[in-house]
């Protein structure tokens, strides 16, 4: 048995539908696809937009040209995947709002004013860091408490930095 599955790629500039069949015996096979483009709009100041109904025509029209070509019914589409362009801010409101690029440079300054200041944090997994924190946190808690064992009253107040960040962030 094989299922047939649509994966859209939503680049910057346009989008790539794929069809692809799965089955057990011949594993993952690509079928066809489809490209369609759509505009970046440069307004200068560092201003790069999009409108995300661009985007929603485009996965439109890639989807009915793909499926008319191969002949594959809607129906026999079992799945959808999607991977996306990078950090795009899409705000939404009555009147539909455009898309700010992940290229938009307009804060640029502001950027640079918050993150040049405090902890930096660069090239590392942030679970990672929160789990040596939160390790860190627990072995300083019990080492302040075994030099101190008359603040024990401390214990009970400080006790949610051990159990807190288990309950919120599942990892080991």
């Amino acid at each position: 048995m094989s299922y047939q599955v649509i994966a859209y790629d939503v680049g910057t500039t346009g989008i790539k539908t794929c069809l692809f069949q799965i089955s057990a015996e011949e594993g993952v096979r690509f079928l066809s696809s489809e490209v369609a483009d759509y505009s970046l709009r440069m307004l200068g100041g560092g201003a790069i937009e999009q409108d995300p109904e661009e985007w929603w025509t485009a996965m439109g029209r890639t989807t009915r040209r793909l499926l008319e070509r191969t002949g594959v019914p809607k129906e026999e589409i079992r799945g959808i995947s999607f991977c996306s362009q990078m950090q795009n801010v899409v705000m939404v409101d009555r009147q539909g709002r455009p898309c700010i690029s992940w290229m938009d440079t307009r804060a640029d300054l502001q950027f640079s004013r918050c993150m040049n200041t405090g902890l930096k944090v660069e090239g590392l997994n942030v679970f990672k860091v929160l789990k040596f924190l939160r390790d860190y946190l627990t072995k300083l808690v019990v080492l302040f408490c075994s030099l101190q064992p008359y603040h024990s009253m401390y214990l009970s107040k400080i006790r949610c930095l051990h159990h807190l960040p288990q309950q919120l962030l599942h990892f080991r």
